[in-house]
């Protein structure tokens, strides 16, 4: 069993989108800081540019966080970004695309459901516990940690922030075990801000600039919306600044946000 090392800092790392040499890069960078965790925030599918944006680049970020989780003598948190979801949630389409013999027919089904066909055809050698593993929320020095944040009206106030994680978590493992297709849920779902149809999103999809609220009793930090340099709300912070950024959060609680 991997050992928190409690005294030591968590390192969140967002927005992947199959770019392994910034995970490389973030990792070099702070080789001598103590990590008691790495968290990754999810989105670690769909190259953002067309360097990333192919079967190999995705293929490689895979074998990188796979050695990285293998390897790391601390625990490696995957968390569940919106990118990475559509595919779970589409994952009977994805099977029946590797398995055609029609290859530019299955392409034009995987695009009608935002799928990207460079990245689907690297997902045919990942298990499925590359998604059952990811968590959606996860809690450490005194931080809450997503892929998009955390909205108050989701946050039972009675609860602690553990208790809070937990309830949340085991709400998203009944979306992942839900049939292909068929998840319809406040976790899962974008709000009015990014297209969807409710009043903001849950953890997956909520938006830092138009749905974003510092309300809950402990700081977050979260990825998703991207922007030029990392931003702060009250005492959480956004730190999607397209695979330049990353932050270190101490025992303490100080949440310090790093760019390069």
């Amino acid at each position: 069993m991997k050992t928190v090392q409690t005294e030591a800092a968590v390192l969140a790392i967002p927005d992947i989108h199959q770019n392994a040499d910034f995970v490389m890069a973030v990792l070099r960078r702070t080789e001598q800081v103590p990590l008691a965790q790495i968290v990754l925030l999810g989105d670690i599918l769909d190259g953002r540019v067309p360097e990333t944006r192919t079967t190999e680049a995705a293929r490689r970020t895979l074998d990188v966080l796979e050695t990285l989780q293998a390897t790391r003598p601390v625990p490696v948190i995957r968390l569940m970004g919106n990118h990475d979801w559509i595919y779970w949630q589409n994952r009977a389409l994805l099977r029946a695309f590797h398995a055609s013999a029609d290859e530019a027919t299955a392409e034009e089904r995987l695009r009608a459901h935002s799928l990207v066909p460079e990245t689907a055809r690297a997902l045919k050698q990942a298990s499925d516990t590359f998604w059952t593993e990811a968590q959606l929320v996860h809690y450490a020095h005194g931080v809450c940690f997503s892929h998009a944040g955390v909205h108050p009206e989701l946050w039972d106030s009675g609860a602690t922030p553990h208790e809070n994680v937990l309830r949340i978590n085991r709400a998203f493992v009944q979306c992942l075990n839900a049939p292909s297709g068929t998840v319809d849920s406040v976790w899962t779902d974008a709000g009015f801000a990014r297209g969807g149809s409710r009043d903001f999103g849950g953890p997956l999809w909520q938006d830092w600039e138009a749905e974003f609220e510092d309300l809950l009793p402990c700081p977050q930090v979260l990825g998703h919306s991207s922007g030029p340099t990392v931003r702060r709300r009250g005492r959480s912070y956004c730190i999607d600044t397209v695979q330049s950024s990353f932050a270190l959060v101490y025992p303490d609680g100080m949440i310090q946000p790093h760019s390069f």
